[in-house]
């Protein structure tokens, strides 16, 4: 966020500097002589505070009895950190989205990289799993929104305006839950 912030943008790949993440470089502007390390500071004290918060609502809730369901979606942003940190998990010039039909003629190309299923698989799903891990540390049931795209998914060109020239490519299927 204060990297998006100092740049005007968020879309990391035109970044004058740190456009392609090294954690070295990156820890740098994190050394305590760094001019924006009290930028740097807030960003992370926002998200303890967030942390800590949804720690104590999901506790209280639990104590109380009330279960609580979160979403977890299956695509990401292409501006966001996991893209920027982790992009060999991901394709990013592809787009996800959906054919053409009834609702739209020109298909629905919804803007979030597809994933790179055999990078991940080679790893076991370790990314997912991580994510999993730390949305069940606040919510008791998990619902995977467009859960299908486990099994295929429509990918369009990253670039493309309309979803028309995409095609449907095979998920993990099976093996993703079996892994998980």
């Amino acid at each position: 966020s204060a990297l998006r912030d100092k740049f005007g943008m968020p879309d990391f790949s035109a970044w004058p500097q740190h456009s392609a993440y090294d954690a070295q470089s990156v820890a740098k502007t994190f050394a305590p002589d760094s001019p924006d390390r009290e930028t740097y500071d807030y960003y992370c004290y926002v998200q303890y505070l967030l942390h800590t918060q949804l720690s104590d609502v999901a506790a209280h809730a639990r104590r109380s009895g009330v279960v609580l369901k979160g979403d977890i979606p299956i695509g990401i942003s292409r501006c966001s950190v996991e893209a920027w940190t982790e992009p060999h998990y991901f394709n990013l010039r592809g787009s996800a989205g959906a054919p053409p039909d009834a609702f739209s003629l020109t298909g629905q190309n919804w803007g979030f990289p597809t994933y790179n299923w055999d990078a991940m698989a080679a790893e076991k799903y370790a990314w997912w799993k991580r994510r999993f891990r730390k949305l069940r540390e606040q919510v008791d049931i998990i619902r995977i929104d467009h859960f299908r795209g486990f099994e295929s998914y429509w990918s369009v060109d990253g670039k493309a305006k309309t979803a028309l020239n995409g095609t449907w490519l095979k998920g993990p299927g099976k093996a993703f839950f079996d892994a998980i």
